[in-house]
């Protein structure tokens, strides 16, 4: 008995090691391996393991330990560019890296004049590719020699929607002068500009106002640039009619000297409620019936209705529209173009 416990002394020795050359026999980490890459948006990376013994832990050079990081391009988190490299370990201890590099992509945007006058000039932008990562600035470069480019003037636009399409006015210009415009945006990927255009502003102010007597009745409504507009009788011309005799009677008759009276859009009703009507001009019907509001041009085929088209109408009183069979009668007031 007294040789025995040297003997189990050695015996637990000689066990524990054969158990930790077990272990390593069996750490077989052949079939184990990852895959990294991006997602189509260019804002996340994702690794996903190929075989291997759970658990699965993930330790991204960012300090982050899932499966994906970064996020949508709306989203907050989205990764800046640059590289980012994983480490996978399962279960066994095997590990394996690798890494995925991550370019967010500049915008493309296109730039186009809208309105004009002498002191203003408005510059429409249109975003048509945002390079899938949120607009965070937005504005134009301008100057009055060609070549503009960033260290020229700048206007940064107020707008903080998603819309892609945006407009920035241009104030204080001075008259018939040539400017040169590039526009701008800034996302993740950088700031993009577009192409280079130009505009020249009027030499005079817009001789025409709102309300003024020109050419056959007052005038209802100015195109941005305040040189056209429409032309609206000043009086009611005649009394209630279909739409089909209203329709005929301007496209047939002369009224003080002008010869191309029609019926009104819908939009030009809406711009002589709210330019003459609703500042005491033109001498509209108004009421409680339906047969004191006027027609526009607009029908649709409906043969349900009498006349087997359906109106729309404009209530000035209400400031509203409506449609109706176009066999009712209704007031009118014709339009022209200058």
């Amino acid at each position: 008995m007294k040789n025995l416990k040297p003997l189990l002394i050695i015996l637990f020795i000689a066990l524990s090691c054969n158990s930790d050359g077990n272990n390593e026999e069996n750490t077989d980490c052949s079939g184990f391996s990852i895959e990294v890459d991006t997602w189509t948006n260019n804002h996340n990376a994702w690794v996903q393991q190929n075989g291997g013994t759970q658990p699965i832990t993930y330790l991204w050079s960012n300090g982050a330990t899932t499966g994906t990081i970064g996020g949508s391009a709306s989203s907050a988190g989205t990764l800046d560019a640059g590289t980012y490299t994983v480490t996978v370990t399962d279960g066994k201890g095997c590990t394996e890296t690798g890494s995925v590099t991550i370019v967010n992509e500049l915008a493309t945007i296109e730039n186009s004049v809208g309105c004009v006058t002498d002191i203003l000039g408005k510059i429409n932008v249109h975003i048509t590719d945002d390079g899938e990562s949120e607009i965070t600035e937005r504005g134009i470069y301008y100057a009055i020699q060609s070549g503009v480019t960033e260290n020229d003037n700048q206007l940064i636009s107020d707008y903080t929607g998603i819309s892609s399409t945006f407009s920035i006015t241009m104030e204080n210009l001075s008259p018939t002068t040539t400017y040169y415009v590039r526009a701008y945006v800034i996302n993740a990927g950088g700031k993009s500009l577009a192409d280079e255009v130009s505009f020249t502003t009027n030499a005079d102010a817009s001789p025409y106002t709102i309300g003024q007597w020109y050419q056959g009745g007052i005038i209802g409504g100015l195109s941005c640039d305040g040189l056209h507009g429409f032309i609206v009788s000043a009086v009611n011309i005649d009394t209630q009619r279909s739409w089909n005799g209203a329709n005929s009677l301007y496209e047939n008759s002369t009224y003080n000297g002008y010869d191309d009276w029609h019926l009104p859009t819908y939009a030009q009703l809406v711009q002589m409620h709210s330019n003459l009507h609703l500042n005491g001009l033109g001498n509209f019907y108004t009421g409680s019936t339906v047969y004191v509001n006027y027609w526009s041009s607009f029908t649709t085929y409906d043969n349900t209705v009498c006349g087997d088209k359906i109106g729309i109408y404009y209530d000035m009183d209400q400031g509203v529209s409506g449609e109706i069979g176009i066999c009712y009668q209704l007031r009118t007031r014709p339009v022209r173009i200058f």
